[in-house]
């Protein structure tokens, strides 16, 4: 919960509106999420998002990479060892796997994507823009979706309501909100689910509303924490079909554990040993990777189980 209050705060702190325009607090949600005063939503901004049929759909046009990442570290205890060290990595229109020891290093590389962790040296920068910096910040976290491993909801608020407040959160116009709610709902499949209670869905359905509250205002870059982490396997299934129906068009930052997710979904993989990069390369470059004999139940495990193991011999 406290994350995703770090990240509502994140995304809204850097300029405020005046105080004739901010919205009174909702007591308690309603059927439909009102905005409590009369304000003029903040308009998604950037030639490169434009909604096709779906509103969902981000149309790319040669410019910045999506994330690029250059020198990065994070120490949190200065006597301690950093959590990432030195990292510098680009991505681009992909779908991008982030996998590795717990401990690695994969959530916290997430969090300074966001901008949710400073940086202790380095830089990172989103579609250009610097997130840690307040000049910027709004502009570059406008063109992204996050969803945490553990996401924070209010029980009583209906699916159509918490996509709603997403909407809002990411300055979605008010004459556009329901319409691009209702895209939403209809690519994660919830759109009959739309006025049940947020408290009383199960964990594969509250996962594909945490998608849609995402991806709502139409990123451009679409960062997800252990999205798969907790489902059962037909949830699995489910969830791997949705990412590749959003993947096209933006690019898609993920952490898992799970092999059988970064073997269907990924076209790079990004291996984290120590809160560095042991490895980046493809599917395949992993796979032929791995040695024969080697631990692991298929090839894309032995190249994993390899790299771990080469990296901890440096």
């Amino acid at each position: 919960m406290w994350r995703a209050i770090q990240w509502t705060l994140h995304t809204t702190e850097a300029s405020p509106r005046p105080a004739a325009t901010r919205p009174r607090r909702i007591s308690k949600p309603s059927t439909s999420i009102k905005f409590a005063c009369k304000i003029r939503a903040r308009r998604v901004t950037g030639s490169s998002v434009r909604m096709a049929a779906s509103g969902l759909v981000a149309n790319y046009e040669a410019e910045a990479p999506a994330v690029s990442i250059a020198g990065a570290s994070v120490q949190y205890v200065r006597s301690r060892p950093p959590q990432i060290t030195a990292m510098s990595l680009e991505i681009h229109n992909e779908v991008v796997a982030v996998v590795g020891r717990n401990g690695a290093g994969k959530s916290t590389l997430l969090n300074a994507i966001t901008g949710l962790t400073p940086l202790t040296t380095g830089s990172i920068r989103i579609f250009g823009h610097d997130p840690f910096a307040r000049s910027s910040r709004r502009d570059a976290m406008r063109r992204v979706g996050y969803l945490p491993q553990e996401f924070g909801f209010v029980p009583s608020f209906t699916v159509q309501e918490f996509v709603e407040y997403g909407a809002w959160l990411k300055g979605v116009k008010r004459d556009r909100v329901a319409s691009m709610v209702t895209a939403a709902l209809e690519e994660v499949s919830l759109l009959h689910e739309r006025h049940t209670k947020m408290g009383k869905l199960s964990g594969g359905m509250r996962r594909r509303a945490g998608i849609a509250h995402s991806v709502v205002h139409g990123p451009d870059l679409l960062i997800l924490d252990e999205p798969t982490a907790g489902l059962d396997p037909e949830q699995r299934i489910r969830f791997r079909e949705l990412i590749r129906l959003l993947a096209p068009g933006r690019a898609v930052v993920m952490s898992s554990h799970l092999v059988e997710d970064v073997q269907a979904l990924a076209a790079r993989i990004v291996v984290l040993e120590a809160g560095q990069i042991a490895f980046s390369g493809t599917v395949e470059e992993l796979e032929t990777f791995g040695e024969l004999e080697g631990a692991g139940d298929s090839a894309l495990e032995k190249g994993y189980i390899r790299v771990l193991g080469e990296a901890g011999q440096r």
